[in-house]
């Protein structure tokens, strides 16, 4: 069986023993005898914790909780996006806003631990964070009358009022004022961006509204990624249909379903399917995937049908 591997860190990547080369965010691909099977041991070139595990024709049908696994038209993925670090008990930042002492930290994992008078009995309180919290800055800010702790690293943000944490997700850029407004740059082949507002409930942030920009038009013969893209992000995907199907616009996300990304098609599926293909990821089961294919039928630049692949 053919398995792709992709990792967020380099890392080198042997089976049964055997140094099978560098790993990044680029697809790269080993043919392992499923019966058989190999084990597989991943080295980040940082200081991270090696993973070592064996890949066999039952690896991908239950999930793994040190990478997300998916399948395609026979070939199989793994995606590892981090490492354990190799360190002990490591404080990344630490501040304090409002009366509220916010400390985040690495044990294994990312986590900020909040302590001050509001975090009830116990006097503190923890919350585990995405991996991409590694080199984190912690400053006060105002939103309606209420301090914040906002912790930004990278293209994240996480917000705390008191001990309760009241947003945590991607913000490449972000403003506080009556409102939370955060500009977040999509994955999509139309370098597409998004400007969202969220407003505060008292508890958490709550998205209010939502505007896709797209700044740059699709590759030509990539038109059917990016409509399904727009479908995904919220954007205006009507403006990819051909009249008689722009009607039915609304109705596409429930007829595509819950899905999470959009995957070009892998080579099993450009010869299965055509170039007209395009695979959508949906979560199964804690970090294992599926994916399911769809073909688009084009008219003079715009989408004419979609339909499953499977259903040719």
């Amino acid at each position: 069986m053919r398995v792709y591997f992709i990792s967020e860190e380099r890392a080198a990547l042997k089976l049964d023993g055997q140094y099978a080369g560098t790993i990044d965010a680029f697809e790269r691909y080993a043919d392992i005898d499923g019966a058989r099977g190999a084990l597989a041991e991943i080295v980040p070139y940082e200081n991270g914790q090696p993973l070592n595990f064996f890949i066999d024709e039952n690896f991908f049908a239950r999930p793994h909780d040190f990478a997300d696994t998916y399948s395609s038209c026979g070939e199989h993925f793994i995606r590892i996006d981090g490492y354990a670090d190799k360190c002990g008990l490591q404080v990344l930042a630490q501040a304090n806003t409002d009366g509220t002492i916010i400390t985040v930290f690495r044990a294994g994992g990312i986590y900020a631990a909040c302590e001050g008078a509001d975090c009830g009995k116990a006097d503190y309180a923890i919350f585990p964070l995405p991996d991409s919290f590694r080199s984190p800055e912690i400053t006060e800010k105002e939103c309606g009358g209420l301090k914040f702790a906002a912790v930004k690293s990278g293209r994240m943000l996480a917000l705390f009022c008191g001990c309760r944490q009241a947003f945590c997700g991607e913000a490449d850029k972000y403003s506080l004022g009556a409102s939370l407004n955060a500009e977040v740059c999509l994955r999509s082949c139309t370098d597409a961006v998004a400007e969202r507002e969220y407003l505060f409930d008292g508890e958490k942030f709550v998205l209010n509204s939502q505007k896709i920009t797209e700044r740059r038009p699709p590759c030509a013969g990539a038109e059917h990624i990016a409509f399904f893209e727009s479908v995904l992000y919220g954007g205006d995907c009507s403006a990819r249909l051909c009249d008689e199907l722009k009607e039915h616009a609304g109705a596409l996300k429930d007829y595509l379903g819950n899905f999470i990304a959009v995957l070009p098609p892998c080579g099993r599926a450009l010869e299965l399917y055509g170039e007209r293909s395009a695979g959508l990821l949906y979560r199964e089961n804690g970090r294992l995937f599926k994916v399911k294919y769809f073909k688009a039928e084009m008219q003079d630049g715009k989408i004419a049908n979609i339909f499953p692949a499977d259903e040719e």
